[in-house]
């Protein structure tokens, strides 16, 4: 992790400024009467498996819904980017290209991950675990393989390679949270909620399980459908049906937030595009290292990352009505 920071190495230091430098140039600027143009600077690049955070200076400022959107463009190849607001609240989350992505309002932080998301090749599954080493972005916010972990009420404290942002132990960044919200790059059918809890059955009974962008799948009753419980030596899985919200193809986010609870701890959050069946079977055959997917795929295209102007939003039609004019009553002698 190159830090900025007093704690950060000096050509660490000299790679964030060139960094902060391309991305932060204002072309087309005033000049001085006689004052040669500025030469461009060079587009920054970044390997595969490289996450930049880029912090947005006037993202306090950012409210008005008329300004038009500027647009992150990702040039060489492919690329995960993440919008954050305030807090750590995710905005958008995709896998794009040279089209690049469009910033949304009020956020405060992008960050991009240089590569083909991992999972394509190997079939894995989305998720993550507390044994793994997650993209700490910042807001108590880390990145996993297709997805994005958010800790309430924890601490995150610095290190030489950490300040506002580096890796981060997946059990320091759940130790001591009240919530923790797992949002998924796409949307799941079947989720596991992975405790620390060698039985488990009396775990389904207390776990504070919500859900946002998808709901828990019903039977023909109208009920829940129970969880499916996976005994995983001294820890259990948890593994339930859920339906998107959104239609098949049409992207939007599911998040999955857990509460802490009395006799057991939350150590992972996995979620399946297939179903509970498949994620059993994975389970029960290979265990939970084996079917998580890579951060990134293969690939070993640079890439390059620039600003564009977006558009303008689109107005919404005026809605307003007027109260019809009442009749003038005049006086008769």
């Amino acid at each position: 992790a190159a830090v900025s920071g007093r704690l950060g190495a000096g050509d660490s230091k000299a790679r964030l400024d060139s960094l902060t430098t391309a991305l932060g140039q204002t072309p087309g600027g005033p000049q001085l009467a006689g004052q040669a143009a500025p030469a461009p600077s060079p587009q920054p690049l970044l390997r595969p498996g490289e996450i930049a955070v880029l912090q947005l200076p006037n993202a306090a400022f950012d409210s008005d819904p008329g300004q038009p959107r500027p647009r992150l463009v990702v040039r060489g190849g492919p690329a995960r980017v993440v919008s954050l607001a305030h807090g750590g609240a995710v905005l958008a989350d995709e896998a794009t290209s040279d089209s690049g992505a469009t910033v949304p309002r009020g956020t405060e932080r992008i960050a991009v991950l240089a590569g083909t998301p991992g999972g394509g090749e190997t079939g894995g599954v989305a998720g993550w675990h507390s044994g793994q080493q997650l993209a700490y972005v910042g807001w108590s916010t880390g990145l996993a393989p297709g997805a994005a972990v958010h800790a309430e009420g924890t601490s995150i404290r610095r290190t030489r390679d950490r300040f506002r942002a580096g890796w981060v132990p997946g059990a320091e960044l759940i130790d001591a949270a009240t919530l923790v919200t797992t949002r998924f790059l796409d949307p799941p059918r079947a989720v596991a909620v992975l405790l620390d809890d060698p039985l488990g059955t009396e775990a389904a009974r207390g776990l504070g399980l919500s859900l946002t962008g998808a709901s828990r799948a019903v039977d023909a009753a109208g009920t829940p459908v129970p969880p499916t419980v996976v005994a995983l030596g001294n820890r259990s899985a948890l593994v339930y049906a859920v339906i998107a919200d959104a239609p098949d193809g049409v992207p939007g986010g599911v998040s999955v937030g857990v509460a802490s609870q009395a006799g057991w701890h939350l150590t992972g959050m996995i979620g399946s595009t297939v179903g509970v069946g498949d994620l059993v079977d994975r389970l029960t055959r290979h265990g939970v290292d084996a079917i998580i997917r890579p951060l990134i795929g293969p690939g070993n295209d640079l890439v390059a990352l620039d600003w564009a102007q977006g558009t303008s939003p689109v107005p919404a039609p005026s809605t307003s009505t007027k109260r019809p004019r009442q009749p003038r009553r005049k006086r008769v002698p």
